[in-house]
């Protein structure tokens, strides 16, 4: 099975991200996010997240997205 980032469309192969070669593209694709792409993702939406809630909610999220600098 294929799997493909599902934001840059990177492909996966022996846990390697490359360049999306549509050649490569057989059978069943799965998507994910590739490491770089969760990262920016996660962020966005704690910040989507974090610019709707209370102060406390705001600490909360600042303390979760330290978690993953």
């Amino acid at each position: 099975m294929t799997v493909q980032c599902c934001k840059c469309k990177r492909l996966r192969a022996l846990d390697q991200w490359s360049a999306p070669l549509p050649a490569l593209l057989q059978g069943d694709v799965s998507h994910t996010y590739c490491p770089d792409c969760a990262d920016h993702t996660y962020i966005e939406l704690f910040s989507a997240q974090a610019s709707k809630s209370t102060e406390r909610e705001a600490l909360f999220l600042r303390d979760q997205i330290a978690l993953f600098a």
